[in-house]
């Protein structure tokens, strides 16, 4: 009998994001943003009213100048480029409205492969 050497390092695993609740994924994601140990504070906002945040990462600079990231969960089967685009366009309106609302960047973070064209 002989048996072969396997390269337990090669072995794939998918991960059931999309069986999580949609609360539940927000959660993990604002988990993982918190831990990133890239921002200075965390929050999550979620839920209805949440205006496209569901997590907002605060970076500081030394010059006083606080970064907004927001972060967006999309827990998906699958999404088009128009609804990254609708997301985009409601978080300018929002900006438009107020002013300290504007994000510097916007992260999308998906339960799903996003194609090509989305990217």
């Amino acid at each position: 009998m002989s048996f072969e050497k396997k390269d337990i390092t090669s072995t794939r695993h998918v991960l059931p994001f999309g069986n999580l609740s949609s609360d539940d994924f927000e959660r993990l994601c604002f988990w993982v943003v918190e831990r990133s140990s890239q921002f200075d504070s965390v929050e999550h906002y979620g839920m209805t009213g949440d205006k496209k945040r569901d997590v907002i990462g605060y970076k500081h600079s030394r010059d006083g100048k606080c970064e907004q990231w927001y972060f967006q969960c999309k827990r998906y089967k699958e999404i088009s480029f128009s609804s990254f685009r609708d997301e985009i366009n409601d978080i300018k309106k929002h900006s438009d409205e107020k002013n300290d609302f504007k994000p510097d960047v916007i992260v999308f973070i998906t339960a799903c492969s996003v194609s090509p064209s989305c990217k």
